[in-house]
């Protein structure tokens, strides 16, 4: 049985609270598995703004922890008189102009930043009521109620974005679709019986390691790409579904099985219209 696949994201200031962070992180992984923990930004691929990596990782998430630690809002302000890039400040920002939901959790008892000490942009968390952690409480026992408590409110959303229009579209197609061109059908065994299993981030994380061996060349390519794809949007993980889908169109550029090629431009067209909150046009 498939549950629903969350991605978290972890915002901390290291000056403050990193072992809270640590630990936190260790236990989301454990729950939610590496690949949808995202904290930490020592892996930042070259050629790209700090800006626009920050969108990018803030995009495929469900929910922001926000750690709020004793020197929180003296780090922020320190900040702000010096000039210096916070990247905990766009983490926030970017969440906000997102609609992400964000979970402020306040470490050994550090107070909520109030409305009148944050810059306007951050101003509405402010009004968001905070979990607390203690270091003399049970680890676990915290964390699985604001997990609980975090899930619960994530679902609720669920059910109000599945009453939008392109919503309901993207749930009239959640059954994965077999191809019908030769490149399609003669793929890896492996990956097409964890899609049939609806092992669906299990056909993923197969997909992302085989990729990482392939050139655009090799025969796999194509539709390990285009099961890729339909693993990634199965699980939730919209941006890197698109990712995906454009690199099989990239390299599918043949007339013999249209229907193919239709379906991929298809579940972009979805895909873009939800993370962008639009309407579909019909």
């Amino acid at each position: 049985m498939t549950h629903t696949q969350r991605t978290i994201f972890i915002s901390y200031r290291r000056t403050d609270c990193p072992d809270f962070a640590e630990r936190i992180r260790d236990w989301m992984i454990r729950r939610y598995g590496r690949d949808h923990v995202l904290m930490d930004f020592d892996n930042i691929p070259p050629f790209i703004t700090f800006e626009d990596y920050i969108r990018e990782q803030i995009e495929q998430s469900d929910a922001i922890l926000a750690l709020i630690g004793p020197d929180w809002l003296a780090n922020l302000h320190s900040k702000l008189v010096k000039g210096d890039m916070d990247f905990v400040r766009t983490e926030l920002e970017t969440a906000l102009k997102l609609g992400k939901v964000i979970a402020p959790i306040r470490i050994e008892n550090a107070p909520m930043p109030p409305a009148g000490a944050l810059p306007d942009s951050l101003k509405p968390i402010a009004e968001i009521t905070a979990a607390p952690m203690y270091s003399d409480g049970e680890f676990d026992e915290q964390i699985e109620w604001i997990t609980r408590t975090l899930e619960t409110l994530l679902s609720k959303r669920d059910m109000a974005q599945n009453k939008r229009p392109e919503a309901r579209t993207l749930d009239q197609t959640l059954e994965w679709r077999r191809g019908q061109h030769p490149l399609l059908t003669d793929t890896d065994p492996v990956l097409i019986t964890l899609m049939e299993d609806g092992d669906f981030q299990g056909a993923a994380d197969d997909a992302n390691t085989k990729l990482k061996k392939m050139s655009p060349s090799d025969p796999f390519y194509l539709s390990t790409q285009f099961y890729r794809a339909q693993a990634l949007e199965l699980t939730g993980n919209y941006t890197a579904a698109v990712k995906s889908y454009r690199a099989f169109l990239d390299k599918f550029r043949t007339d013999d099985s249209s229907e193919d090629r239709r379906f991929a431009v298809e579940r972009m067209r979805l895909l873009n219209m939800v993370m962008q909150n639009r309407q579909p046009n019909t």
